[in-house]
């Protein structure tokens, strides 16, 4: 039942803990590579993420932005949900009764400049409001737009220079107007572009100086033939360099008004290319399968996410980073699609999509890519007092963008400097007959009970070690001061306490051996005598 812990902290580490200091153990001096990392997601069968945005809820008044995650799943984290969820940076959280439920789906998410949230896709109601295919976030529920439309809705804009939403995708009516698959909302009501596409549109986005480009199956936008791609301005489609052979299944307009070009075509160079008002520009060596998302990353590089796993002869498996030349493998990338990539508030990319591999790390559906850093305390443990049954708590708490493990030790024996890991249940130290029960010595929340002191000082310290691939880093020391007084453990020493004693001694209980000789005589009330007066 009793177990001697063996292994010994290294000397260096045990100095600097006797001086009851932080330490980072093997912690690197910068911060690590850049790699994928799990995140909690969808769960329990559930499935895709199809769609994610920063979304600032007050515009622009105080609340930090968010980032928006949606899709098809009816979990999240093992929380029931329908199809959305937002963190805020350390918590999930619903928005009302979610958007759609089972057999549905969100394909795009819109922030507006007033800090409405609009969602589009597959469903009809979001709870028991009816919202066709498009419904927004005024900040208490979801709520219709004007009646939405009446078919599919695939993709979302909001243009740069208006701050007007922008939609295309199956529909041919939008809020009781006809519109052939591209519909612009006033913020009260629906208006064509036009005539609109002639055939299903898959992609849009707008640039800088509010031109709005669509791109999908079509061949012509306003009875002009534009083959697959198409710019709305002042009021008029254009072409766009003749087009593409294929689908246009992805847009993005950069910063610097240029626009990328993702889907099926071939030419001008493979599933990918660039756009400016000059003409088409090459995108490195392309990619050999279609990308269904982009993203301007703060640095300018852009990352690419979707079905390929080829550029070139590089390996690129569904996530790529195109760095000005070409592009560029983001770890061992994942293991199936990604369809939607984000940079959040604090500049960490989050890819989501159909995989449950990301690198070398499970994380079904949704993942991000980050530069790791050692972790740091942002809760220390405290000390404490307990009687000898406990039980006495420890915890701490850590930021790091991975998961860290979690090792905890105690000082042995008293007063040394030197601390021993602790593997429990029962830790037993044989030189001074110090023995207790522990339980999550690999958790953040350590507890002790059931202490037995014999020659041991009543004061027990411990430590956390924490530890992620990026480095480790050690608690403050904490102290258990073990209150021999309080004998009826309710954390007071008074008259009930030596009536709790005298009643087993009278009996001769063996609880009453407070000297642990294996007697219960004069020698022991003694003992608690000298405890009761020393208090705690």
């Amino acid at each position: 039942m009793r177990t001697r812990i063996q292994s010994t902290l290294k000397p260096a580490l045990a100095m600097v803990l006797a001086a009851g200091s932080l330490l980072a153990v093997n912690a690197a001096s910068a911060q690590c590579d850049p790699a994928w990392h799990a995140v909690g997601g969808p769960a329990g069968g559930d499935t895709t993420v199809w769609a994610s945005t920063n979304w600032d809820p007050d515009g622009v008044g105080p609340l930090q932005p968010r980032l928006v995650i949606a899709g098809e799943f009816l979990s999240f984290n093992g929380t029931p949900v329908n199809n959305i969820v937002v963190w805020d940076g350390s918590t999930w959280s619903t928005l009302g009764e979610g958007v759609g439920g089972a057999g549905t789906w969100i394909t795009s998410l819109a922030a507006l400049p007033n800090g409405d949230l609009v969602a589009a896709g597959t469903f009809t109601n979001c709870g028991a409001t009816s919202t066709p295919y498009i419904a927004r976030w005024n900040g208490t529920a979801w709520v219709s737009m004007a009646g939405g439309m009446d078919n599919q809705v695939n993709a979302m804009t909001v243009s740069k220079a208006t701050g007007e939403l922008y939609v295309t995708g199956l529909f041919t009516n939008a809020g009781g107007t006809p519109a052939n698959r591209v519909a612009r909302w006033t913020g009260s009501a629906w208006t064509a572009l036009g005539t609109g596409l002639g055939n299903i549109g898959w992609a849009i986005t707008s640039r800088p100086n509010g031109d709005i480009i669509a791109g999908g199956s079509f061949t012509t936008a306003g009875g002009k033939t534009v083959n697959r791609l198409a710019r709305w301005s002042a009021g008029q489609w254009y072409g766009m360099s003749g087009g593409t052979n294929s689908t246009v299944l992805s847009l993005i307009g950069l910063s610097n008004g240029d626009v990328i070009v993702g889907g099926t075509f071939t030419t001008p160079t493979p599933r990918v290319i660039g756009w400016r008002d000059s003409g088409w520009f090459l995108m490195g060596s392309g990619l050999n399968a279609q990308p269904l998302c982009f993203t301007e990353m703060p640095n300018g590089d852009i990352i690419a996410g979707g079905h390929f796993f080829i550029s070139g002869t590089t390996s690129v498996p569904k996530i790529a980073r195109f760095d000005g030349t070409d592009w560029r493998a983001m770890g061992a990338g994942m293991d199936q699609f990604v369809m939607t990539t984000t940079v959040d508030p604090d500049g960490v990319l989050w890819a989501g999509g159909g995989f449950t591999n990301a690198g070398d790390v499970v994380s079904p559906y949704l993942a991000k890519w980050a530069a790791g850093s050692p972790p740091t305390f942002t809760s220390q443990p405290s000390n404490t007092t307990s009687c000898p049954s406990g039980p006495a708590t420890f915890s701490v708490a850590v930021d790091s963008i991975d998961t860290p493990t979690y090792q905890w030790s105690v000082e042995s024996p008293a007063d040394s400097g030197t601390y021993v890991t602790l593997s429990g249940p029962t830790f037993f130290e044989p030189d001074s007959g110090l023995e207790f029960s522990v339980s999550g010595m690999d958790q953040p929340t350590l507890q002790v009970a059931g202490i037995t002191l014999r020659d041991h000082a009543n004061v027990l310290r411990f430590v956390a070690l924490a530890s992620t691939p990026c480095g480790s880093i050690t608690s403050n020391t904490a102290a258990l001061t073990v209150c021999l007084a309080d004998y009826n453990c309710d954390t007071f020493v008074n008259a009930l306490d030596y009536d709790a004693f005298a009643s087993l001694f009278e009996v001769a209980d063996p609880a009453a051996d407070i000297n642990l000789d294996g007697f219960v005589n004069a020698l022991d009330y003694d003992a608690f005598a000298s405890a009761f007066e020393a208090g705690c």
